[in-house]
């Protein structure tokens, strides 16, 4: 998860369980390799259709 992303998530403290980079992505921090796109994270919630939390 990227550092961005979770200075985000602390500061907005949204209703939500938790949010995942699902894939293990190359580039992904503790993954090797570079960042080829964007990495998209996702909410999760109560709710189980799943919903983009952000893009970064």
């Amino acid at each position: 998860m990227p550092l961005k992303t979770l200075t985000k998530l602390l500061a907005e403290r949204p209703r939500l369980k938790g949010i995942s980079l699902p894939g293990m992505p190359m580039g992904s921090p503790g993954m090797g390799g570079r960042n080829m796109e964007p990495f998209t994270m996702f909410e999760i919630a109560d709710d189980p259709t799943p919903k983009v939390y952000t893009v970064e």
